[in-house]
């Protein structure tokens, strides 16, 4: 075939010519006449010349390129002379001839076809054969658009035009021909009669495109008109057709994919109806193992919205049914097992039962191994494994575990560009398992690269995706966790930004809501803990409330957001002291702990919490009940945490916690012992290089401390020291706890200079108070701490050796302390107390009265505060009056008034007759004290007033086990028998001796000592009890 040529006539003496043709030659013509004519408007013509052209002579001309020639044409009648002169291209169409054979629908398709290629075909070769055929299609697809659309032969010329264009597509992958197809599609779609015989095929085939070109791209117009074409074939198609079961597979799939974008549950239930239709009309057809694998994702994706552990079990289900029809070694049962392995972990999830984990990772090792390298689904497979190594991490703590997850998220992430669908959820949980390891480490470099993946992710992914608000949540908690590390408050601003966004992007009734709420409230919380802004702390209660509000009862994180709630109020209750917060916080977190069972993973982490409050509102009301409660609490805790589980060490320092705050309390060396045993255990289980190991061993050095001041052990007090060294050695500068282990590594230093003098000692003092001042920025909560223990440093060099400079440093010291805590913190008569003390040692030195007014100025302040400790309100009272009672006798015969009213708020029933003995010993000596002022003032009647109150306060203790009961028995006898009853066990309790009376069959057993402590305080609750109904 002569492919294209151009003739122009030579200019003659009247005219030039130009000539543009195609000269088809073929075995079946021997020769083709080139005519010449000239035609007149009145519609005339005039033949000028002619030349015969043979196919044996263009071939010889043109056969070994292109080649100009030239050729005299015969002149008819008195025509101007013409001669031809020619380019000729012999090139083949580089594609088989029968591609076209039979294609051309009419003469016209053909006509306009070759009239295409000799235009384009300007250079030899330079259309290949995509450009051919591609160019084929679409003449044909232009002329059908121009046929009318009553034409019956449009739609199935539309249609075939489609398939032919997919055809392409799918030989060259030119995005292209997919979209031409998918245009033919739609125009037949636009011009096919309801009861065309194409409808079914034409929405069918549409359908597919449409879903085949959401996979390459993953726009949304696309899938939406996926599901709307496929919908209206399946109307159109029988239920015996053998193409419906596909149908409904791909029409399932879309809404799947829909669904996970915009979180509509109504497309999550169209999509497992799909499915399910699919599996009910295979029966045992070869692709039933397909379709119930199809039905397992979809009940897989509708636990991820709802949590319901009942699609869990039929994901399960489903997918096992699955698996076992295909053989093995297959590459779609390495789909399968993949799929089935998601599931069980999420059931382990759900649940927490290790078995589910085990087989979750079983699974989706058995999938990676079965599904070759290069597999679309490979990627996902690694990313599932990642997780399921990840959630075992999280229970046990086995690092292995965490570092076999980063490499599997590695290796998914890795393996897909950054325009693929899954990058930004590969990324995400990348992030998460080096979220997890720098926690577990604590090494800033897992941080920084752990919010630099879930960044990516949350930039890669599009907004309105239904997984946007998830990873944004993902992308806060890594912000958070660095703030807590690092203590800058840049990262906790964006925490909170991160996890506002999150909220914001998640529909109400969403099953996400609450958790991301949840984390929005951590998030406030963690910033008031620093700054120690209200505003902050109120935000978190608010944020936390509506987490509880909206999880539904029953779901698995509701007990968890009510922890969190409690939490919450904890903090506040520990900022201003209001009795109400606490108490509503025990309330909460002892919901939390009832509705999770004793074998729940999260059962410990809510005991931990409940213990913490207790402690909080006994150091508020000193009601030992709480103090009970809160060691009982941190028992349990500590017992239910499996050996060898990552929580074991930290549960044990809080049980230690709660040890040392008694033995602080009450001076029971007991748990004084108690304290560091738990503390050592603790130390002894975390390993080397984890994040808390410094927490720990610092709190161990505070219990040797404690136990150094009872005892004056030299070398309690160095292996304190040393203890807090390693802590401080252990922690990164720039580390937000750096300052708190200074600060009590300082205060052994203080203790061992107090002891034995050696002026280094209060000097490393000094030293460790001043850099943890220096390390706690302005507006943190812990800075006053801070400023009061150097200001105690300093105020203890003073007192040894007199130099005044450091009485300037204290008094300075505590009065920026004293600034910088609000009104009403519970902690504020503790700073005021201390400047009373600068002040007062200061004009003990100088006589300067100016000092002496300020010290019983400052006392008052802290006496008569509404909140704060008992013990340090009535210390500060008594030295207020005692300092008063040398120039001002009527402000002394104040502070003793405040003193006597808050001695019943130190002292209760509920300690054993020895502690009471000690705690009340003094209260006879006050109140003689306080007569004894009175009486210097002239003031008898409150001298009388005190000494019968600090009578009345000694005997109501000491003596009211011994209440004659014989008046009450005349009135009340069952009540005067209980009264008797508990009366005789409480006071054989109080002496300590083992012949108690049996109360109940359980004490006919020998009770460990924490057992018969408890054992007294509920006695002595019991009589308080008693006594007020009398």
């Amino acid at each position: 075939m002569v492919r294209k040529t151009e003739a122009l006539t030579r200019e003659s003496t009247v005219s030039s010519w130009g000539l543009d043709e195609t000269i088809e030659l073929s075995d079946g013509i021997a020769s083709s006449r080139l005519i010449v004519t000239v035609e007149y408007p009145n519609g005339e013509s005039h033949q000028l010349a002619f030349t015969d052209l043979t196919s044996a002579d263009l071939v010889a001309q043109c056969a070994d390129g292109n080649h100009e020639f030239a050729r005299r044409l015969i002149k008819t009648g008195n025509s101007p002379a013409l001669e031809l002169v020619a380019f000729c291209f012999v090139v083949s169409l580089d594609i088989p001839e029968d591609r076209l054979a039979g294609l051309f629908h009419d003469s016209a398709e053909k006509e306009a076809f070759y009239h295409q290629l000799l235009l384009r075909r300007l250079d030899p070769g330079s259309m290949e054969p995509a450009q051919t055929l591609r160019m084929f299609w679409d003449i044909k697809y232009n002329i059908a658009l121009q046929l009318p659309d009553e034409n019956e032969g449009k739609p199935q010329r539309l249609q075939n035009i489609g398939g032919g264009l997919y055809t392409l597509y799918e030989e060259f992958h030119d995005n292209a021909d997919l979209d031409g197809a998918i245009a033919a599609y739609e125009a037949a779609v636009r011009v096919t009669p309801d009861d065309h015989q194409c409808q079914a095929g034409i929405h069918s085939s549409l359908g597919l495109l449409l879903f085949q070109r959401f996979e390459c791209f993953g726009r949304m117009a696309d899938i939406d008109n996926a599901i709307f074409a496929l919908e209206g074939s399946l109307i159109l198609t029988p239920d015996g057709h053998a193409a419906k079961p596909s149908l409904l597979k791909i029409l399932g799939t879309s809404f799947v994919h829909r669904f996970e974008h915009y979180g509509n549950l109504a497309d999550s239930d169209k999509a497992i109806s799909a499915h399910e239709e699919a599996v009910n009309l295979t029966h045992d057809h070869a692709d039933k193992p397909t379709h119930l694998n199809d039905l397992g994702v979809a009940f897989l994706r509708r636990i991820q919205h709802t949590g319901s552990l009942v699609d869990c079990e039929k994901a399960i289900s489903t997918l096992e049914q699955a698996a076992n029809l295909i053989p093995d070694g297959h590459a779609d049962k390495g789909v399968c097992l993949n799929n089935l392995g998601s599931s069980f972990l999420r059931r382990f999830e759900h649940s927490g039962n290790l078995v589910d984990s085990d087989k979750a990772i079983s699974a989706h090792e058995q999938a990676a191994n079965l599904i070759p390298d290069g597999h679309a689904q490979k990627p996902g497979c690694l990313n599932n494994l990642g997780s399921s190594f990840l959630r075992r991490f999280e229970h046990f703590g086995n690092l292995v575990d965490c570092e076999k997850a980063i490499s599997a998220h590695e290796q998914a992430t890795n393996l897909v560009p950054d325009d693929h669908a899954e990058k930004p959820c590969f990324l995400d949980n990348l992030g998460n398992s080096l979220f997890h390891r720098f926690g577990h480490s604590g090494n800033l470099v897992d941080g920084d690269k752990a919010i630099s993946a879930q960044e990516q992710a949350v930039n890669l992914i599009p907004h309105g995706h239904a997984d946007k608000p998830n990873f944004l949540n993902n992308l806060g908690n890594s912000f958070a966790r660095r703030f807590r590390h690092s203590g800058n408050l840049v990262d906790s601003d964006k925490a909170i930004s991160a996890h506002e966004q999150a909220v914001n992007l998640t529909p109400d009734g969403h099953a996400s809501k609450p958790r991301h709420l949840n984390n929005l409230g951590n998030s406030f919380l963690g910033h008031f803990e620093h700054s120690g802004h209200p505003i902050y702390c109120d935000k978190a209660i608010s944020a936390h409330e509506q987490a509880v509000n909206l999880s539904l009862d029953g779901h698995t994180e509701k007990p968890g957001h009510l922890d969190n709630l409690g939490m919450s109020l904890f903090r506040r209750f520990e900022h201003f002291g209001n009795l109400a917060d606490i108490d509503q916080a025990i309330s909460v977190q002892e919901q939390a702990m009832n509705l999770v069972p004793d074998d729940h993973a999260k059962k410990p982490n809510f005991l931990n919490s409940l213990g913490s409050s207790f402690w909080s509102r006994f150091k508020h009301s000193g009601n030992l009940v709480d103090s009970d409660k809160a060691i009982s609490a941190h028992e349990q805790a500590v017992n239910l945490t499996p050996d060898g589980h990552t929580d074991k060490p930290g549960r044990l320092n809080n049980l230690g916690n709660s040890f040392l705050r008694y033995f602080e309390h009450s001076g029971d060396l007991i748990y004084c012992h108690k304290a560091i045993s738990a503390y050592e255990q603790a130390v002894n289980l975390i390993p080397d290089g984890h994040a808390d190991k410094p927490s720990i061993l610092n709190n161990l050095g505070r219990s040797l401390f404690r136990h150094f001041q009872s005892y004056g052990n030299l070398v309690e007090v160095n292996r304190a020291i040393f203890t807090h060294e390693q802590a401080l050695n252990l922690t990164p500068d720039g580390h937000t706890r750096k300052s708190h282990f200074l600060t009590n590594l300082g205060s052994s230093f203080l203790g061992r200079f107090g002891h034995f003098g050696n002026p280094v000692d209060i000097d490393m003092a000094i030293s460790a108070h001043e850099q943890a001042v220096n390390l706690t920025p302005d507006g943190h909560v812990n800075k006053t701490a801070c400023l009061s223990n150097l200001g105690n440093s300093y105020l203890c060099r003073f007192d040894h050796f007199k130099d005044l400079v450091d009485s300037d440093k204290a008094i300075s010291t505590y009065k920026q302390a004293v600034n910088l805590i609000p009104d009403g913190h519970a902690n504020k008569p503790g700073c005021l107390y201390n400047l009373g003390n600068a002040f007062l040692q200061r004009f003990e030195s100088t006589h300067d009265q100016l000092y002496c007014d300020k010290a019983i100025s400052s006392y008052c302040s802290a006496a008569t505060s509404s909140v704060g400790a008992a013990m340090t309100r009535f210390r500060a009272s008594l030295s207020w009056a005692r300092l008063a009672s040398r120039n001002d006798v009527s402000s002394s015969l104040q502070g003793y008034t405040v003193a006597l009213n808050l001695v019943s708020q130190i002292a209760w029933l509920g300690y054993s007759i020895t502690a009471r003995h000690k705690e009340l010993s003094f209260v006879g000596a006050i109140a003689s004290e306080a007569a004894a002022a009175a009486c210097a003032a002239e003031e008898y009647n409150t001298a009388l007033e005190w000494l019968e109150q600090g009578r009345s306060i000694v005997w109501n203790q000491l003596l009211s086990l011994r209440t004659p009961l014989d008046v009450l028995h005349d009135v009340n006898p069952t009540l005067a028998d209980s009264l008797a009853h508990v009366s005789k066990a409480l006071e054989q309790a109080s002496t300590g001796n083992s012949s108690a009376l049996d109360l109940s069959p359980q004490l006919n057993q020998q009770l460990s000592l924490e057992e018969a402590a408890q054992h007294h305080h509920r006695l002595a609750e019991e009589w308080e009890r008693l006594v007020a109904s009398v």
